[in-house]
């Protein structure tokens, strides 16, 4: 018998008497269903585990599958002491699950619809389960803010990485955190190798809702890690599949969070005295920081590592900011910047036209006290860039913009730094527009991944803030990144010459 007639069969004997008998009971008035009970749908790898309570063994559970499409998929019934069911296809996506609990009278005493995710995929998975099922609803920490106790990270889908470690986990970001799809800070209990990137404690999960390539920032931190190498450090970056508390939530991209460490940014800050340590700034601004100034062209400044100063320690620090912005304004800064990572820096973001680099945001800086110098970086932030934008003209792909900024502004109008710029790029020219070419390999990779993606959040062809176009099919997408990213590069090609 064919798998259609095999369902049929059970369909006819088992659901329709008991359908029958459980009209006759709602008709008499003589049937008061229990509370509902509780059901539990978890997505694992390659399957969904549907679990429910039967207490005291009183009755039998049928359920039945069908997948997006309506088709009926698979039919099964259960004996009293069976509370869980393991299913898989072959084909991956949304499921929706009927369970009907059944009395051995075989009077209907509940229905309850169910769906979720059957997750296949060639990336590394990551299930992320907090205590008792808490929502992430807040960039408090669950436990350390909270009090609610410790998460449970388990790694699956790779071949040499997987593994389980408990750690605290808490929303991030700023626009991004009031989209859909959220954003993630990690704090492990221990430092591990995830993914191969060096051992650590602190990790970030990236959404990417708005950026429907899911590869703009990878792109961008490539640049870095690979062709633009006089930045120290740039943060390592795998897309991997999310799945929280059961739940599938997306592609996100594991990243290496900003952190003053040999294993990251290796400088180190002064613990008894943080004034003549090392330290790490970011030009932000939203100034949320503790410790925050502007300087006197009015650029916002946070003191990113360390936070915890006494007000004496901010006060030099603040001075020795001021004393930079002075030097670059009077055009005798040599002596105060590193001016390879300065220019490497300028490249990565005035290519990608990265709309919070000229001067609002995520724009990294930090100061190295035994060369008592400033040096560019970390790169971090570039979903809205590389044409994912529509304001401040960074949808277009002609125009200077990151060049406009306060410090670089003056920095440009320098005709060796200038030369110096013309000579990098000469030099790195090719290697870009390979790197530029090579994205549709990357999404290649992401094929079975993307497909997940948008099945869960079905944005393609619609409008997210800040789009400037939305394709309607992921391929569209990626076409456009290219597209714009290549017209971009001829254009600084040629106008970067022109200086």
């Amino acid at each position: 018998m064919s798998i259609r007639g095999r369902l049929t069969t059970v369909l006819l004997i088992v659901l329709i008497p008991l359908f029958l008998f459980s009209a006759c009971d709602l008709l008499t008035g003589e049937v008061t269903p229990p509370p509902k009970r509780a059901i539990e749908v978890r997505v694992a790898t390659e399957n969904i585990i549907v679990s429910w309570e039967n207490p005291d063994d009183l009755f039998i559970t049928v359920v039945e599958v069908k997948n997006d499409t309506d088709t009926l998929v698979d039919l099964q019934a259960f004996p009293p002491e069976t509370n869980s069911f393991n299913f898989t296809a072959e084909e991956g996506g949304y499921y929706n699950f009927s369970l009907n609990f059944i009395l051995n009278d075989k009077t209907i005493i509940e229905s309850r619809e169910e769906r979720a995710f059957l997750l296949k995929s060639n990336l590394p998975i990551i299930y992320i389960n907090t205590p008792g099922g808490v929502p992430i609803d807040s960039k408090e920490w669950v436990d350390k803010a909270k009090g609610l106790g410790l998460s449970t990270f388990t790694i699956e889908n790779t071949q040499d990485y997987n593994l389980t470690v408990d750690g605290d986990i808490r929303g991030r970001g700023n626009s991004t955190w009031g989209m859909p799809k959220k954003p993630y800070n990690i704090k492990l209990e221990s430092s591990e190798e995830l993914l191969g990137f060096p051992k650590h404690k602190k990790w970030v999960l990236l959404a990417n809702y708005s950026d429907k390539s899911l590869l703009r920032t990878e792109f961008a931190f490539n640049l870095g890690s690979k062709i633009f190498d006089n930045l120290e450090w740039t943060p390592d970056v795998k897309s991997v599949e999310l799945v929280l508390n059961g739940e599938y939530m997306g592609v996100y991209q594991l990243v290496e969070k900003i952190e003053l460490d040999k294993r990251r940014l290796d400088i180190k800050a002064n613990k008894d005295n943080y004034a003549t340590g090392d330290f790490l700034i970011e030009i932000d601004e939203r100034l949320d920081r503790v410790r925050h100034f502007r300087t006197e062209a009015g650029v916002p400044i946070t003191i990113k590592d360390p936070e915890k100063l006494n007000d004496t320690e901010f006060e030099i620090m603040q001075g020795i900011v001021q004393d930079l912005e002075d030097a670059i304004m009077g055009g005798d800064y040599s002596d105060h910047i590193d001016i390879d990572s300065f220019i490497d820096w300028y490249l990565i973001n005035e290519l990608t036209k990265n709309v919070d680099a000229q001067k609002f945001s995520s724009i990294f800086l930090y100061y190295v006290s035994s060369k008592e110098k400033f040096y560019m970086g970390p790169l971090w932030d570039f979903d809205l860039s590389s044409g994912n934008v529509n304001y401040y003209d960074c949808d277009k792909e002609e125009g200077f913009y990151v060049k406009e900024g306060p410090w670089y502004a003056k920095l440009f109008a320098d005709p060796a730094f200038v030369t110096k710029v013309q000579n990098r790029w000469a030099a790195k020219r090719e290697d870009v527009l390979t790197a530029i070419e090579d994205i549709e390999e990357m999404a290649r990779d992401l094929e079975i991944g993307q497909t997940n993606n948008f099945q869960r959040w079905e944005i393609l062809g619609k409008y997210v803030w800040p789009n400037r176009v939305w394709p309607a099919t992921y391929n569209e997408e990626i076409d456009e990144l290219v597209g714009w990213l290549t017209t971009r590069y001829h254009w600084l090609d040629i106008n970067l010459a022109l200086l």
